[in-house]
């Protein structure tokens, strides 16, 4: 998990066992030395990417992007975007607890790529502590 270099933020991911990474997002201050807490009316862009491992092991699939805010957002948007390959399914999730995030597609949670291999979803008046995000298949 690497943060975009225009913007101000820090990661530190945790292993979950069995379930993968968790991504603590730490905004910096403008000098970027020390974290400080995010402003209300104030927007941020949390934008990373997710790279194979530097070591050479054979990466795990990723089949999964979700966020949950700490504080209730008003406009929340979330993109995932493929490079290469792109999955077979992929499908939207909206207010779910950790465990009710659904695992496969259906005829009303299903989404499209655009023609970038991308996927957008805009929410409004956001709660926090629940997921809103993709989910995602690489079998057909």
């Amino acid at each position: 998990m690497t943060p975009s270099n225009k913007g101000d933020f820090k990661v530190n991911t945790r292993p979950v066992d069995g379930a993968g990474w968790n991504d603590h997002f730490w905004h910096l201050n403008t000098a970027r030395t020390a974290t400080e807490p995010m402003q209300d009316r104030t927007r941020y862009d949390l934008r990373f990417r997710i790279t194979p491992p530097e070591d050479g092991r054979e990466p795990e699939p990723v089949t999964l992007a979700s966020r949950a805010l700490h504080h209730r957002s008003l406009l929340f948007t979330i993109r995932v975007g493929f490079i290469g390959e792109r999955p077979a399914s992929i499908w939207k999730f909206e207010g779910a607890s950790p465990f009710a995030r659904p695992h496969v597609a259906n005829d009303y949670n299903r989404v499209q790529l655009d023609a970038r291999g991308t996927a957008t979803l805009t929410l409004r008046d956001v709660h926090g502590g629940l997921f809103n995000g993709f989910a995602w298949s690489w079998n057909a």
